[in-house]
C-alpha cells in the first residue's frame, strides 16, 4: 500500500508542477494580450488622428484653391494657364 501512496504522491506533484506552468504560460499569454491591446489601441489613436489631419488639409487644399481662382478670375488669367 506504501508504495501505491508513493506512486499517488509522484503523481500528485506531477500534476501541480503541470498546473504551474500552465498558470505562468496564462500568465504571460494575458500580459502579451494586454501588450498587444495597448499598441492597437495606440494605432488606432494615431490612425484616428492623421485622417482628421488629412481631411483637415484637404479642406484647407480646397479653400486654398477657390481662392486661387477668385485670385485669378479677378485679374483675367485661368487658373491653369500657366
Amino acid at each position: 500500500m506504501s508504495q501505491q501512496g508513493a506512486v499517488l504522491q509522484n503523481y500528485n506533484n506531477k500534476l501541480a508542477k503541470c498546473i504551474e506552468e500552465l498558470c505562468s504560460k496564462r500568465d504571460d499569454l494575458n500580459k502579451q494580450i494586454l501588450r498587444e491591446e495597448m499598441e492597437k489601441a495606440a494605432y488606432l489613436k494615431n490612425l484616428k488622428s492623421s485622417q482628421m489631419l488629412l481631411n483637415v488639409l484637404k479642406r484647407e487644399a480646397g479653400t486654398l484653391g477657390k481662392s486661387t481662382d477668385l485670385r485669378c478670375a479677378n485679374v483675367g488669367h485661368s487658373p491653369h494657364m500657366d
